[in-house]
């Protein structure tokens, strides 16, 4: 199972907890939607927007003043149930590790209840501020998918229609961070910032597509790209580093006929660069 632990001072951790086999029950399934004219808006450390947990043999959040020690399944029977999300309105989250929607589904091995956030096209979340740094554990990403759906056949779904957007100072700006569970991501819209889906054993895809008016769908990557042998799929535009110079690597396929965009500082001697690993290179780029 997952567990989420966090540290008082700064972030959460992957701790060890001692888990009990005689729990035994199922997570109920969760369903959330923020209207149009909604908005959430934390600004403390360790405050996620959104918190949707669904747990199989027993578990739950453990609170302390400092902000959540535990949360999780406690390692019996049962599994976590479906969670669906759907934000048309907004959510922004600037405390240090805050993550604009959280949502974890686990339980027992047999657990793979699938997890979906969808972003309208009304919909907006920012995750992070620029001028303040954050942490490589996914503690501050815009989406955070913890297990949910494990196979292909029962996937985890992030679809952005809206705007989805972290930032940082430096690193770790994170778009969405999938633990553990098998998760596909479709921008339809705006999205900035890192893609990783390999955490903990997790794999899945990602897609850039079309917004609804027929446009290209644009993604300006952050430093990576992670999703395993489904790959990435460009229809739409990845500006490279966005507004930044430098390097973003995806580990998986590359394929499309999509536009690709890349800076050049010719008096610096600076451009941006897109690395594929683990994977190969194909379709008709622009």
């Amino acid at each position: 199972g997952g567990r989420r632990m966090i540290d008082k001072t700064r972030t959460q951790q992957r701790q060890s907890f001692q888990e009990s086999g005689t729990h035994i029950g199922n997570g109920g399934n969760i369903s959330v939607t923020v209207d149009p004219l909604g908005s959430i808006t934390t600004s403390g450390g360790n405050t996620p927007g959104i918190w949707a947990q669904s747990v199989g043999g027993g578990g739950g959040l453990v609170n302390t003043t400092a902000g959540p020690a535990y949360a999780g399944s406690a390692g019996g029977t049962g599994t976590g149930g479906t969670i669906d999300i759907t934000v048309n309105g907004k959510i922004t989250v600037t405390g240090l590790a805050s993550n604009g929607i959280l949502a974890q589904s686990l339980g027992d091995s047999t657990s793979t209840s699938p997890i979906t956030v969808t972003i309208g096209t009304t919909g907006n979340i920012q995750a992070g501020l620029s001028n303040q740094g954050q942490f490589g554990d996914g503690s501050s990403a815009g989406v955070y998918i913890d297990h949910g759906g494990v196979t292909s056949a029962t996937p985890n779904k992030v679809t952005n229609n809206g705007t989805l957007y972290t930032y940082s100072s430096g690193t770790n700006s994170i778009a969405v961070w999938s633990s553990g569970g098998y998760t596909q991501v479709f921008n339809n819209g705006t999205m900035g910032g890192d893609i990783l889906l390999q955490n903990n054993g997790g794999q899945g895809c990602f897609t850039n597509g079309k917004m609804a008016n027929g446009q290209s769908a644009v993604f300006d990557s952050g430093d990576a790209v992670a999703v395993g042998p489904c790959g990435v799929s460009n229809f739409g535009t990845i500006n490279i580093k966005g507004s930044n110079t430098g390097t973003t690597t995806i580990t998986g396929d590359y394929t499309g006929n999509g536009s690709l965009v890349f800076d050049a500082d010719f008096a610096g001697g600076k451009s941006d660069k897109l690395v594929v690993t683990d994977g190969s290179i194909s379709g008709h780029t622009q």
